[in-house]
């Protein structure tokens, strides 16, 4: 669920699915058995093969930064382009240019043999005398060039003043001296089993807390914003970061809550103003930013912005107190400290964006924290190495060097005796010729390569709606579905990956045609969507096999709100459940079966499976 922040393996109590032929059902049981979804629903995709843990955070990782299923969706968004340069000033007009001069016309045919010479040439008139021409009029001086406008300064980027990431050390802060000091049983988790890296655990009985005040652009009315990882185990209303007044002065606290009564993600802010947001699951890793304006308003974002709520505060502006950071536990001990996880967490002296927040969090369900190159992309995976090429052979041996010619003789100097001839150079003595080297043992032909292993198959994406521009249409072939009563689709914009379907537990989507003959018996068979569910009870989400709901014989991805948890009901009076799912919030789901007694199912992208 998610991309993996909640993975869970589920024994399906009935075995080896055999899953009937039927059409399919968006919003409602193939088998009439349960009630019809109500929420809504967004790039729903159906695969003929079991996608792997890696595969579903890839996905995830693309639908939260708004890439569909369709043909590029594991592709990177396109880089961001420069923005254009100011457009040059136009170059000046070159002086006009004099009148061209007549060709020069042919020459004169010479005269055939034997012919009178020609008459001298005539010489061409002369012209008639002309008055000199009248210079062009003087141009009126051009006012000179206006400088362009100034550019405006550069926004102030966001300081990170604190970072725990929690991955070697409970208590330091990366970015400075600054540092937190352990009381009771805050330690450090299992190593890597935190939502990046490794993470704080805590267990209502201990937290941490600094030796000095928090920074100052942090207090009083100034803009701010709290990110972290939290996986929350507790029960009650739990404090997870809190700073400023520990009399609980009205608006002189800063206390980022959770409440397990209410479900929510709420801010303390002193006296008796608690203001709550968006709704948080119990025991699953989930993303949360609180981002306050310096006014009268905090923007609570969960899991990337999927839920942004606006939450007015109770007390007004606020003017929280200087005071020491306590993590786990609440600096006004005024409600019980925090029990579960935290991982990766930061505190900026600004407001961030809600692009902002989608791109921190989109890097860190990638494996990268808020350090130094948090908002940089992760490096390209290189190329497998070529195989070694073979040796080149060896060139033949070369001949043995001339000697280098001597000088050349001087010339005799005048008025000497001629030189006598050079002597020849003496005959070496005969030699016997050299012996052949010896001929090496034929060397025994190279052993072929090993084969290479056949690359794994591809998942077929057999089905994958939109719901963009349309409720019924299946993007990659003519199967479509029809709508009966109101499923329809929503605000432009306003589903997680474009727009989305909604469904009011009054209607539904079926298609005229059986599903893919790959998603049916017992084959492998993965199904990705997101959803945010606003109903109540169990209702199914996807649903295809028998209608008469017999045993084995149905595959129906379903939700339930009285327990809480992403189910897929196969038929009889089997259903299995895993993991903990939040009302009222986008979240992204992947069921996956291995073709025998497993199913896998992926809560936001598969930290958790």
């Amino acid at each position: 669920l998610n991309g993996g922040g909640s993975k869970t393996t589920v024994a399906l109590s009935g075995g080896t699915l055999n899953t009937a032929s039927s059409a399919l059902r968006v919003c409602s049981s193939i088998t009439g058995s349960y009630a019809s979804y109500a929420g809504e629903v967004d790039d729903l995709g159906l695969y003929t093969d079991m996608l792997s843990a890696e595969q579903v955070s890839t996905i995830f990782t693309n639908q939260a930064s708004g890439i569909n299923l369709a043909g590029d969706a594991l592709s990177p968004p396109p880089p961001v382009p420069p923005p254009s340069p100011p457009p040059s000033p136009p170059p000046p007009s070159p002086p006009p240019s004099p009148p061209p001069s007549p060709p020069p016309g042919p020459p004169p045919s010479p005269p055939p043999p034997g012919s009178p010479p020609s008459p001298p040439p005539m010489p061409p008139p002369s012209p008639p005398p002309s008055s000199p021409p009248l210079p062009p009029p003087t141009p009126p001086p051009s006012p000179p060039p206006s400088p362009p406008p100034p550019s405006p300064p550069p926004p102030a980027a966001a300081e990170l003043v604190n970072h725990f990431k929690f991955d070697t050390s409970v208590t330091d802060d990366e970015l400075s001296s600054f540092s937190l000091a352990a009381s009771g049983d805050a330690t450090l988790g299992t190593q890597g089993g935190g939502q990046v890296g490794t993470a704080l655990t805590c267990t209502a009985s201990g937290y941490l807390e600094s030796s000095t005040s928090v920074a100052s652009g942090l207090l009083a009315s100034n803009l701010r914003t709290v990110v972290l990882w939290f996986k929350y185990t507790g029960t009650g209303t739990n404090s997870i970061i809190s700073f400023g007044d520990s009399g609980s002065a009205v608006d002189q606290v800063f206390d980022v809550q959770v409440s397990l009564s209410s479900l929510k993600l709420c801010l303390f802010s002193g006296g008796s103003n608690i203001d709550c947001g968006p709704t948080i699951a119990p025991n699953v890793w989930q993303h949360a930013v609180v981002a306050y304006d310096g006014a009268t308003t905090a923007y609570m974002y969960l899991n990337g912005g999927g839920s942004k709520t606006t939450v007015a505060l109770s007390g007004g502006t606020l003017n929280t107190a200087s005071s020491a950071l306590r993590v786990c536990s609440s600096i006004t001990g005024s409600y019980a400290s925090y029990a579960g996880e935290v991982d990766d967490l930061g505190l900026y002296t600004d407001m961030l964006s809600a692009e902002q927040v989608s791109t921190i969090f989109t890097n860190q369900a990638s494996g990268i924290n808020l350090a130094g190159d948090a908002l940089s992309p992760p490096p390209p995976v290189p190329p497998p190495s070529p195989p070694p090429s073979p040796p080149p052979p060896s060139p033949p041996p070369s001949p043995p060097p001339s000697p280098p010619p001597g000088p050349p003789p001087s010339p005799p100097p005048p008025g000497s005796p001629p030189s006598p001839p050079p002597m020849p150079p003496p005959s070496p003595p005969p030699s016997s010729p050299p012996l052949p080297p010896p001929t090496p043992p034929p060397s025994p032909p190279p052993s072929p390569p090993p084969p290479s292993p056949p690359p794994p198959a591809a998942a077929e994406l057999v089905n994958h709606f939109k719901f963009d521009t349309s409720v019924t249409d299946d993007e990659l072939s003519s199967f479509s579905l029809a709508a009966s009563g109101d499923a329809t689709l929503g605000t432009q914009g306003g589903g997680q990956v474009g727009t989305a379907l909604t469904c009011t537990a009054s209607g539904y989507l079926e298609s005229s045609t059986s599903v893919a003959s790959g998603l049916l018996a017992s084959n492998l068979r993965t199904v990705v969507l997101w959803f945010k569910y606003t109903g109540t009870g169990t209702n199914s989400i996807i649903s295809f096999g028998d209608s008469g709901s017999a045993v084995d014989q149905v595959f129906d991805v379903q939700v339930s709100l009285s327990s809480l948890k992403l189910c897929l009901f196969s038929g009889g009076s089997n259903i299995d459940c895993g993991p903990t799912i939040a009302p009222n919030v986008w979240q992204h789901a992947v069921v996956a079966y291995d073709g025998a007694t497993t199913a896998y199912m992926y809560l936001n992208g598969g930290g958790s499976k």
